[in-house]
């Protein structure tokens, strides 16, 4: 019954990986994965869409599609031109995998999804280093399969997925090269940490939990040591390159939307809503009633709890190189990241290769307690309780997985959670204009990302005036049936406010603010007739 509870988990979570890819809204970081993919820069975007002219929605989509003249050089330029903050694998292999299956929503989502996938034998592979025991890796795994996090940045069009996948195979080849002690093991290792590097620049955090799990356990040992320093040498010098371009970047200083205050209150939200998306995420939200904020916080406790109950018997009831991996594993990146990494922000998407430590640890917790062979067979009362809280976590999770298969948006779309509101809206009008301006950031333009993310869901002749900086702008004239007004800036709401007044009416309002307001979509209606005697 155990090994086909957990088998049906894990085939639900692959299910859930590959189900409507192109349902969910395709957003603003999206839309900037699609740009480095294809080779494109900010720069080229501005200077096609001067300020007064007219855009259609299909011209907008052209940076969004594949080029044959635009290679894997256009790629890496665009990215040390303008990203060189962001590493730049993912989106070789992007370039590659829409050359081969094209540049829908779906195809772009695919590559992430296979990532997903291959994610799941390696959590496997590594629980089978670590314990050596089937029933526990069997249970990880199925945690993994089914937690909404990895389902929802499985099927996201970032580097996330894959830099997850390449952080948990550099752990499982660095515990299996340390078990065989083979420079062909050390040499898969050291190509995994130099993958992991070029995927994500942040992979430095967990690779160096990986080091210092094998400086402290086994620094004695000379010719391991000398492998290890080996294989960190030549992933190492591997990344040389791009360090260089980061170095010699073009730093220039502009709000992204992340830059925001440390916040205690905020910081502690924030990591309770973390660890409750890990479990159980039917996208709602502390502001959606008191009584779901009530249980929203109820469960973030008790998964903040089961997590601290995992680790403690892990590290009681296991040897320190099982326990001491889990541990820099699960620790490592959260901790490095607090406060000035992200000025108190935390995202979950930093989180993904941290959770597999936390899922290895309560597949343990959960895993063993299942299992005849552990080494004090718990009493049947604790194994009642250990199976009831695998079928709660597992349920848990396809309810989750379930709700977001099935949705049109998602709380991981950010600013971009509108647009399928927006479209809606404007797919009405006959002929309408949407008016709309970017924030002017050199190399990250935000707004300018959820434009372009608009121009997905509308008609390929819908027009667009957009300006590349936030500024007024003379509205086109034209026999127009509407005229929208999307997500101005302050300076353009204020010029469009003073000039049409009363005419400007809102139409679509969100909970939350975005560039200074919590309405989304305006419009500017037609003068009345003048009056006559």
């Amino acid at each position: 019954m155990y090994y086909f509870c957990v088998a049906f988990a894990i085939g639900l979570g692959v299910i859930f990986r590959v189900a409507h890819l192109d349902r969910l809204v395709y957003w603003g970081d999206e839309v900037y994965s699609s740009i480095r993919i294809f080779g494109y820069t900010t720069t080229e975007i501005y200077q096609a869409i001067a300020p007064n002219q007219l855009v259609t929605a299909q011209m907008l989509q052209q940076f969004q599609q594949f080029d044959p003249d635009r290679g894997l050089g256009a790629v890496l330029r665009s990215l040390a031109i303008e990203d060189a903050h962001i590493t730049p694998l993912y989106f070789l292999l992007g370039h590659g995998w829409s050359r081969l299956f094209g540049s829908s929503i779906g195809n772009l989502r695919g590559f992430s999804v296979l990532c997903g996938l291959i994610l799941l034998p390696a959590v496997y592979w590594l629980a089978i280093e670590l314990f050596q025991r089937r029933r526990i890796a069997l249970c990880a795994t199925a945690l993994v399969a089914i937690s909404p996090t990895h389902l929802i940045f499985a099927q996201e069009a970032r580097m996330y997925s894959l830099w997850t996948l390449l952080t948990i195979v550099a752990g499982a080849a660095l515990l299996r090269a340390i078990r065989r002690k083979t420079w062909g093991s050390w040499l898969v290792f050291s190509l995994a940490m130099s993958a992991s590097l070029y995927t994500h620049i942040l992979a430095i955090v967990p690779l160096l939990g990986y080091g210092i799990y094998a400086i402290v356990l086994y620094w004695p040992d000379r010719p391991l040591r000398h492998r290890l320093i080996a294989a960190s040498s030549l992933a190492g010098l591997s990344f040389l390159p791009w360090v260089w371009v980061f170095v010699t970047r073009q730093v220039v200083a502009q709000e992204d939307g992340t830059n925001k205050p440390l916040n205690l209150g905020e910081g502690v939200k924030n990591w309770f809503g973390l660890f409750r998306r890990m479990f159980v995420d039917l996208n709602t939200s502390l502001q959606d009633s008191f009584p779901m904020a009530i249980a929203l916080i109820s469960l973030a406790i008790g998964c903040a709890i089961l997590s601290i109950i995992a680790l403690y018997r892990l590290q009681r009831e296991t040897p320190i190189q099982t326990w001491l991996f889990v541990g820099l594993l699960t620790f490592g990146l959260p901790i490095a990241l607090v406060g000035h990494g992200l000025r108190g922000i935390l995202p979950s998407r930093y989180l993904l290769p941290s959770s597999v430590g936390l899922f290895l640890a309560i597949g343990y917790l959960l895993g063993s307690r299942l299992s005849v062979t552990h080494p004090a067979k718990p009493p049947r009362p604790q194994r009642w309780l250990s199976a009831s809280g695998l079928a709660l976590l597992l349920l848990t999770g396809m309810a989750s997985g379930g709700a977001h298969v099935q949705a049109s948006n998602w709380w991981n779309k950010d600013f971009s959670d509108c647009n399928p509101a927006i479209a809606r809206r404007i797919n009405q009008s006959a002929h309408p204009l949407i008016i709309s301006d970017g924030s002017g950031g050199p190399f990250f333009d935000y707004a300018l990302s959820n434009i372009i993310s608009l121009a997905r869901i509308v008609p390929p002749n819908t027009q667009f005036q957009i300006s590349s900086t936030p500024q007024p702008i003379d509205i086109a004239t034209g026999d127009f049936s509407d005229r929208f007004v999307l997500t101005p800036s302050p300076a353009l709401r204020e010029s469009l406010q003073a000039t049409y007044g009363n005419r400007l009416e809102p139409l679509i309002k969100m909970p939350y603010k975005y560039r200074g307001s919590h309405i989304y979509l305006w419009q500017i209606n037609p003068a009345p007739p003048p009056i006559t005697d």
